[in-house]
């Protein structure tokens, strides 16, 4: 009988050794997605600033071209305003080159907004893996306080827990 409680309660022992490894792991795994959704944020934030300005400076090109710019030129009784053909030119390329850097850094929010997420995700994951190995080793601590029982005076079999509290509850009545 001895030998059996002595293996059930290396066998506990064991799983609860294993499960303070895991939970170990768990916990790390967990700061490291916490640290990348905290980066993943921070990226975000930073493309999302990003966007604002590219978004600025296209607003900012298309404002210059309406109206479109115009520059005097002399005709035969003196002088014109004419819409600046070179300049509506420029400022087409420009605006070109600024709407494709917004739609670039469109699509580096959106990538960092997924990252964002996975991360969150995994640290969800960490956490719900952290609090199964804790409730597992709170259950397998319950099992090895039953297996570890000692006999009472009388000769019955009771946990340490429940001759820790008689004891207890005799040194109140004693004083």
């Amino acid at each position: 009988m001895s030998s059996n409680h002595s293996s059930i309660e290396a066998s506990i022992k064991t799983q609860m050794s294993s499960n303070f490894g895991s939970i170990s792991l768990e916990k790390l795994r967990a700061k490291g997605a916490e640290l990348s959704e905290q980066k993943a944020t921070l990226q975000t934030q930073i493309a999302e600033s990003k966007v604002a300005s590219c978004q600025a400076r296209v607003e900012s090109v298309q404002g210059e071209l309406s109206p479109p710019p115009t520059t005097i030129v002399p005709d035969g009784k003196g002088s014109k305003t004419v819409v600046d053909q070179r300049e509506v030119a420029r400022l087409n390329k420009e605006l070109a080159q600024e709407q494709a850097k917004l739609s670039s850094a469109r699509s580096d929010l959106q990538a960092h907004v997924g990252d964002t997420t996975v991360a969150k995700d995994e640290q969800t994951s960490a956490n719900t893996a952290v609090a199964a190995a804790e409730t597992e080793n709170q259950s397998l601590g319950a099992k090895l306080d039953a297996e570890q029982t000692v006999k009472s005076p009388t000769g019955d079999s009771k946990s340490t827990q429940a001759v820790a509290k008689t004891d207890n509850d005799q040194d109140k009545q004693g004083t």
